[in-house]
């Protein structure tokens, strides 16, 4: 049997993790932007966009950087929590910076929802993986 017999997943293909990071960089460049210049368009609650910005930065963050489905462990396996709150400190230097631009204010209450979404993340990653570890348990690859 040679090496075009093995069945390789879609996973483990090096352009998932290109993907993903374009991803995160994009989606943090954005949130940033929105943060930092204009008011995003369309409707919403400020909350609610704060929330779900950095639900969608954490976890491509965290897909790209600690782990995926498919891509061997890497040294940043355990990284989980510390860039979490990495993206979470983030969030408040914003808001801090916020301060300073006449048309925009720092709230407590943006970085609550901030934690909201990166919370929500971690909760959505670390179930992602316990799902991925017992699947891989109960069907190991010979």
């Amino acid at each position: 049997m040679g090496a075009r017999d093995e069945k390789v997943s879609r996973w483990e293909s090096p352009l998932v993790d290109v993907i993903l990071w374009a991803f995160a960089i994009v989606a943090t460049g954005v949130t940033v932007w929105y943060s930092l210049g204009p008011r995003p368009p369309g409707h919403g609650s400020d909350k609610d966009l704060h929330a779900v910005a950095y639900f969608v930065n954490t976890l491509a963050v965290l897909l790209a950087l600690v782990w995926r489905p498919g891509r061997a462990p890497r040294r940043y396996d355990g990284w989980a929590l510390p860039v979490a709150l990495g993206i979470l400190m983030l969030g408040g230097v914003i808001e801090i910076a916020q301060a300073g631009f006449a048309d925009r204010d720092a709230q407590f209450g943006d970085w609550i929802a901030d934690a909201v979404g990166v919370v929500l993340a971690l909760g959505v990653f670390t179930g992602m993986r316990w799902v991925s570890d017992r699947r891989r348990r109960e069907h190991p690859t010979p």
